[in-house]
């Protein structure tokens, strides 16, 4: 099975509960069931995808040679799918 298909499944069993049960009368409405379906996609390793910057790249001098082997560097980990991810639930 594909990660789609394990992260459709969780919120699927999240829509037929919230379908089934009345949250609206519950003290704590849907949040228990949020929780638990954040918790196992959690369990399933997803992430979201955050902006951030790329992290700095040490000049050792400022000449123009240095400064172009930074841009390099960081062009090159944006190349190789340098990507930040936070965890689902934190």
């Amino acid at each position: 099975m594909t990660k789609q298909k394990e992260i459709r499944e969780v919120l699927d069993t999240l829509c037929c509960v919230a379908k089934a049960k009345d949250l609206s009368k519950s003290p704590t409405g849907f949040d228990d069931e949020v929780s638990r379906a954040m918790l196992e996609l959690q369990e399933l390793g997803v992430v979201i995808k955050v902006e951030r910057e790329l992290p700095p790249i040490a000049v050792v001098s400022g000449d123009e040679w240095s400064l172009k082997q930074c841009r390099w560097t960081q062009e090159a980990m944006l190349e190789a799918g340098f990507v930040a991810v936070e965890s689902l639930v934190g």
